[in-house]
C-alpha cells in the first residue's frame, strides 16, 4: 500500500465507482483483490455488468459483506456467477443463503395391473401406467425432462416463470422420469397414493377395479 492512493477509481464498462482500497482486503483471495493489489494506477477499468458489479463492490462495504438488492432485483443467478468468477466466497455464500430458492417438481400417475385371459391366476400381473403427470414451473420442468416433456395440453406460452399442472411424458417408465429429476439436483420429499377399493365389485373390469393413482414430490433447493 506504500505510494499508492487510498481511493480508487473503478471503470465498469464506462460507469465509474469511487472507493477505498481497503475494502477488496476483506476478500483477500478474490481476484478483484489480486488486482487492485498488483495496480499502482488509482483508476481501474473493468469490462463487466456495472449494475452486478455496483453490488458486489457494496457488499465489500457491507460489515457483514451481505448483498443489498433492491426489492424488485431478480438477477440472481447472474450476481451468483458473477461472485463465482471473481472468487469472492464470502459473499458467494451470503448470495446464496439470500437467495436460497426452492424448486418443487410433482410427478403423478394413474395406474392398474395388466390382466390377460388368465385374470389373477397369472403368476405376474405387471405394472400398467396410462400416463405420467408433471406439474411445476415450466422452465424447470422443460430444463428437467428436455425434449420427453410433452407440452401439447399447455395452453400458457412460454413464460419462463409460469406454474402448470398440463404438462406430462412422452413415455411411461416411472424409474427414467424419478432418473431425469435426481440427475438434476432434485430429492424426494413425499408421496401419497389412493388404493384400490377393498371390495371388488363385479361391474367393472379387473383392470379398473385395480385403478390407483401416487403422486410424488420432490424439490431442490438452490
Amino acid at each position: 500500500m506504500t505510494g499508492k492512493s487510498p481511493i480508487i477509481t473503478m471503470d465498469i464498462s464506462g460507469r465509474e465507482v469511487t472507493c477505498m482500497r481497503q475494502i477488496f482486503d476483506r476478500e483477500p483471495k478474490s481476484l478483484l483483490s489480486e488486482i487492485v493489489k498488483q495496480t499502482g494506477s488509482e483508476k481501474i477499468f473493468i469490462d463487466r455488468d456495472p449494475n452486478i458489479m455496483l453490488l458486489i463492490i457494496n457488499a465489500l462495504r457491507h460489515p457483514q459483506l451481505k448483498i443489498i438488492a433492491p426489492d424488485n432485483f431478480d438477477n440472481w443467478n447472474k450476481l451468483k456467477e458473477e461472485t463465482l468468477y471473481w472468487k469472492l466466497e464470502n459473499i458467494n455464500e451470503n448470495v446464496l443463503k439470500q437467495n436460497s430458492t426452492i424448486n418443487t417438481i410433482t410427478v403423478a400417475y394413474h395406474g392398474t395391473l395388466m390382466f390377460g385371459k388368465q385374470g389373477l391366476s397369472c403368476d405376474v400381473n405387471f405394472r400398467k401406467i396410462m400416463r405420467i403427470l408433471v406439474s411445476g414451473r415450466t422452465n424447470i420442468c422443460r430444463e428437467v425432462f428436455g425434449d420427453t416433456l410433452n407440452e401439447t395440453r399447455y395452453g400458457g406460452g412460454m413464460g419462463e416463470e409460469n406454474y402448470t399442472s398440463r404438462y406430462y411424458l412422452k413415455h411411461t417408465f416411472l424409474e427414467q422420469a424419478f432418473d431425469c429429476l435426481m440427475m438434476n439436483g432434485f430429492k424426494f420429499v413425499s408421496a401419497s397414493t389412493m388404493t384400490p377399493q377393498g371390495m371388488s365389485d363385479a361391474r367393472y373390469h379387473d383392470d379398473h377395479r385395480f385403478m390407483h393413482y401416487n403422486q410424488f414430490v420432490f424439490q431442490r433447493k438452490g
